[in-house]
């Protein structure tokens, strides 16, 4: 049963291409949306309640993608330094990273960007709220991006300056 439930839940995934990346999550998402009313769940079809849970969460994540709040890093001039970053990190290294948070799927470049560009103590709190999500399932989805990220420097030569940022003993 719970294969052929996974199984419905991806094909309403799979009707939002933006968001096909993210299908592992939304299944975990709607999964344990059901689980958490079983006693709702005797009286119901439950592979069409499970289709409109995956619905509203889809939609409501394409809305959120929509209006994400971007950074522009082209926008900053080429020769700046900032006096208060570690000796040696240049403009050029912030320009790096805005190009390998580019490199992330939408959803994760959004978690990354608002919990690294926003102002605040508690931070996925904050994400979480500005996202109408969970704390929890916040810090997991950050945890998840900011591993894509660092791949994504470790792996990629264009990326080799940043890998002073990652320590060794975290390096793929």
């Amino acid at each position: 049963m719970e294969a052929s439930l996974k199984g419905h839940i991806a094909a309403v995934v799979n009707g939002y291409p933006e968001l096909r990346t993210e299908k592992d999550d939304i299944v975990q998402e709607v999964m344990i949306a059901l689980l958490k009313y079983p006693d709702k769940l005797e009286n119901l079809q439950v592979e069409a309640y499970a289709r409109t849970i995956a619905r509203n969460i889809c939609y409501d994540m394409v809305n959120r993608l929509r209006k994400a709040p971007t950074v522009n890093m082209e926008s900053l001039p080429d020769n700046a330094e900032d006096p208060e970053e570690p000796q040696g990190f240049t403009i050029e290294h912030a320009k790096l990273i805005g190009l390998a948070l580019k490199e992330l799927k939408p959803d994760c470049f959004q978690v990354l960007n608002l919990y690294y560009f926003e102002e605040g103590f508690s931070k996925d709190r904050l994400v979480a709220e500005k996202l109408g999500q969970k704390t929890d399932a916040v810090k997991q989805r950050r945890g998840r991006c900011q591993e894509s990220l660092k791949d994504i420097i470790t792996m990629n030569k264009k990326y080799s300056v940043l890998l002073y940022l990652i320590p060794p003993s975290k390096r793929r």
